[in-house]
Formats: C-alpha cells, structure tokens, sequence
C-alpha cells in the first residue's frame, strides 16, 4: 500500500509533521466519467497524516471533473495549511500536495500547459511516470475514487521526482533571489541584536563607571574632610605644646629674679 509507504529512495525515519516537508504526496488518476475516476498516491509521509493528505487529494480530483484547466485547490491538516495543485495530459490527470508557499510557477511550470511547460513539478511528474501507470489505471471505478496499486518503479520515480523538487529555489530564480534575501535579512537581524546587545553593554558600563565617579567623589569628599581634621587636631597640640612651654619658661624666670 503506498499510504503506507515512505520514502523509497530516502530514510524511513521520516517525520510525520507536514513541516518537514514542502512536498507531500503526489498522485496520478485516469477519470472514467462524472464522478468516477481510478487514482494512485504516493504520500511522504506516514499514519493518519499521509491518510490525510491522499483525502485532501481525492476531494481535489472530485472537484476536476467540472474544470480541464490547471488549478490549486487550498486545504488544512492538523491546523497547517497545504495546497494540492492538479492539471490534466490527455486522459490521466496529475496531482500533487506541498505547503500552502510553495511557488506555483514551479509546480506549473513556464508553459500554458503540460505538454508546453518547462522545469515543473507536474511536468516532470508527468514525463517521469506517464508510461508506468497505463495498466495500474486501467480499471475504471463503478462510482468515486477507486484507489490503485501502483507498481514500484511508478512509486520510485514519483519519490524521485518529489524529492528533487523540495528545495524550489533549485528551479525558480525568484526562490533563489528570495533565498539569499532572506539570508541577508538572517544576518543582518543578528547584526542588529548584536549592536543592541553591545549598546546594552555599553549602557550598563556606561552606568557603573558613573556609580565608580560618584563613589569616588564620595571617597574624595570624605578624605578632604578626615585630613583637616587630622590637620585641626595636629595644630591644636602644637598650640597647647607652645603655650605649656612659654608658660614654663615664664615661670622659671620669675622664680630666678624674684
């Protein structure tokens, strides 16, 4: 069951957060008549999440019978936004899920339609797997979806093709651009935080250096006013020294011409 699959060419440790990737799944489906259509899926990621986006993708098939022209149709799992684009070539029609910012111009390609369009996802899913699913889809559903067993060479290109396309700047020039303005804004953010961060270094130095000018003006005040003291006190001693020995003197020589 390919619901069940993960990734066939990559780590089966996948997480099974829609985050953890910007492409999903994919599928492919030949449409028999109003309402019936044969669909197989491949969904990169695992359990009620990859269950999920395989019913979001169903619902975008349902809605394609009553529009041939390329469409993006917005859904949510779990609370995260996600779109599954869908576009038809010739009787099958080819789908696939990424996150709700993938660029459209990279699903879709530069053409006006599949056969035209060049460096797509769908395109390149489409000319990756066209020749692999024609038995898979050959058994026309009664009513509704009927889902298909793909074969494992169709899974693997369909894995191939979707992990080529996660990182969307590989093929897009303005996902480049974006990517590299986004690195710059990266850096200059934290040039920012930097310079703030030192500006509050500063500030704080800036603070304790004033504390350091005020307790040292403190400390100088305090010394002026100890040394005079010490100074008063000397002075005061020398005086009662001078008046005791001039007393002194003044005695002695009254006693000796008395």
């Amino acid at each position: 069951n390919s619901l069940k699959k993960m990734s066939l060419l990559g780590s089966s440790a996948r997480s099974d957060s829609l985050g953890s990737l910007t492409v999903h799944a994919c599928a492919v489906a030949r449409t028999a008549s109003e309402g019936c259509a044969t669909a197989g899926f491949h969904c990169r990621l695992p359990g009620s999440v990859g269950a999920k986006l395989q019913q979001a993708m169903s619902s975008t098939i349902i809605k394609s019978f009553s529009c041939d022209k390329p469409f993006s149709d917005e859904s949510r799992i779990n609370g995260e936004s996600i779109t599954v684009h869908c576009i038809h070539s010739k009787e099958l029609l080819f789908l696939v899920c990424t996150l709700s910012d993938y660029p459209k111009r990279v699903v879709f390609g530069s053409g006006h339609n599949l056969e035209a369009a060049e460096k797509g996802l769908l395109p390149q899913l489409a000319n990756e797997i066209f020749d692999l699913v024609g038995l898979d889809l050959s058994f026309a559903a009664d009513d509704g979806i009927k889902t298909a067993k793909l074969s494992s060479r169709a899974l693997q290109a369909m894995e191939r093709v979707c992990a080529d396309y996660e990182a969307p700047a590989k093929y897009d020039s303005v996902s480049s651009v974006q990517a590299q303005v986004d690195d710059v804004r990266d850096i200059m953010q934290q040039n920012v935080q930097n310079l703030l961060q030192n500006q509050d270094q500063l500030t704080e130095l800036q603070r304790k250096a004033e504390a350091t000018r005020t307790y040292a003006g403190a400390f100088s005040k305090a010394a002026t006013v100890a040394r005079r003291e010490v100074q008063w006190k000397d002075h005061k001693v020398r005086l009662f020294i001078g008046v005791g020995a001039f007393s002194l003197v003044a005695l002695i020589l009254w006693w000796l011409f008395s």
